[in-house]
Order: C-alpha cells, then structure tokens, then sequence
C-alpha cells in the first residue's frame, strides 16, 4: 500500500480526509471510542476494487457513505504485543511503526452502513 499514490491522485479533499482517516491517533488502541467517521460523495470502495484508473467521479452517489476508521481487534493485540517490546515512548512508537507493515498501523477503513472493509 501507497498513501501517496492510490489510484494515482484522488481529488485532495477526499485524499485529506482518507489519509486523515488511516492515520488518525496511529498506535493508541485505547481510544476505539474516537475512530473518525467521514461522509464521502464517491463510492471508495468500487473505485479501489476496479483494476482501470478510471476518474473518482465516475463513482459519485446520490447519498454520502460514512466510513468509518478503525483499529482492529488483530491490529490492536499485534500494536499491543509490541508495545511491551519497545515500549510507549517516543522511541518505542517510532520502531513500532518502523517494523510493522503499514497495513498493521494505519486504521481500517469500514463502510459504517453494510459493515465492509475497504482493501487498500
């Protein structure tokens, strides 16, 4: 996974708040309370699905999709169990991000309505 290039690049609206989404309070499992929620105009999901590098505006919706990100139950007992190994310092958070893949540290972006993840 890119962040900086999916699909080439998104309109910077919706990029900005994705990524703000993806990366939002990175490694604190503790707050699940506070996952960011975002309405989006486009259909997210399709348009990473779809193997051509269509337009984004080719999947505008007639309603926003809320999407919500999320740390997962696995993501937290892997960001968890390397915790105790570095610790929660300033240090320890940079050698968990550093080591983990970045589909482990960043949120998991879920359609909030039919409760689907969104591969990235």
């Amino acid at each position: 996974m890119n962040l900086f290039l999916i699909k080439n690049v998104i309109n910077s609206d919706i990029s900005s708040f994705f990524c703000r989404g993806l990366s939002y309070n990175l490694l604190e499992i503790e707050t699940t309370k506070n996952d960011p929620v975002f309405d989006f105009n486009y259909d997210i999901k399709q348009w990473f699905d779809e193997p051509d590098n269509k337009s984004i505006s080719q999947y505008k919706l007639n309603q926003p999709q809320k999407i919500s990100f999320v740390i997962t139950t696995e993501q937290g007992k892997i960001i968890s169990d390397k915790r105790e190994i570095f610790g929660n310092t300033k240090t320890g958070r940079g050698q968990i991000i550093k080591r983990l893949p970045l589909t482990m540290v960043c949120r998991t972006p879920i359609i909030e309505e039919d409760k689907v993840t969104i591969k990235i």
